[in-house]
């Protein structure tokens, strides 16, 4: 019997949560936009949420970065299967959570502006929500373990 098993419900439960967290407002922005909805704002103003959108995304997402590689050196290190998958469980849905509000906030600015780069960064993010979605390969990987199974 394998003793590194992981049961993917809460991971699947946690995905599924986010992904229509992602979801909804990007359609809901889509819709607005299409329809005319979006705020009529001046070009310097609309480059100006364009820049600052992108410059917290990336420094946001680059400070993230490097704190969870640490976190999942830690989480390695730890000497209980069990600790390790509870600790992992809490880094997966950080990274979960980070994507989503990513995503959203895409979603609303895509909405405030009508700038399709909005839209496309929307999209980007639940594309990479959906490819989060929990899998052995991911798992294996990550905790450093090539043993463990699904239950």
């Amino acid at each position: 019997m394998n003793p590194y098993i992981i049961d993917t419900a809460p991971f699947k439960k946690q995905h599924i949560t986010y992904v229509a967290i992602s979801f909804i407002p990007m359609v809901i922005s889509y819709v607005l936009a299409n329809k005319g909805y979006s705020m009529n704002i001046s070009p310097a103003l609309n480059d100006t949420i364009k820049w600052l959108f992108l410059g917290v995304t990336f420094g946001v997402s680059f400070l993230l970065s490097g704190r969870q590689k640490a976190r999942l050196k830690i989480i390695q290190s730890l000497p209980s299967f069990d600790e390790q998958v509870a600790q992992y469980q809490k880094l997966y849905d950080q990274r979960l959570l980070t994507t989503a509000l990513i995503g959203v906030a895409a979603s609303v600015c895509y909405a405030l502006t009508a700038r399709r780069i909005f839209l496309i960064f929307a999209i980007f993010d639940l594309v990479i929500l959906l490819i989060m979605y929990p899998n052995k390969t991911i798992f294996r990987r990550e905790l450093n373990n090539p043993e463990i199974t699904f239950k």
